[in-house]
């Protein structure tokens, strides 16, 4: 549901997740960033996760700093 205009913007089709849209952060592992926030008491979106072959692409944390959702993406 987006357009990458380089590596570091993001456009998106229409409204999503944050009140003023979201910071994306890439990260190796999906799933190891959502084990280290889990520790930290930050959950993850389920309904948000998004996997191709059984592996994690992108989610959502249920997070949000100034407005802006946090958005984590397989590098």
């Amino acid at each position: 549901g987006s357009f990458f205009m380089s590596e570091v913007i993001e456009v998106l089709k229409k409204p999503n997740l944050g009140e003023h849209g979201h910071i994306a952060i890439r990260c190796n592992s999906v799933e190891r960033a959502i084990a280290h926030f889990s520790g930290k008491g930050i959950k993850a979106f389920a309904d948000s996760m998004r996997s191709d072959k059984g592996v994690v692409k992108s989610g959502y944390l249920d997070l949000s700093i100034g407005g802006f959702a946090i958005h984590l993406l397989r590098a």
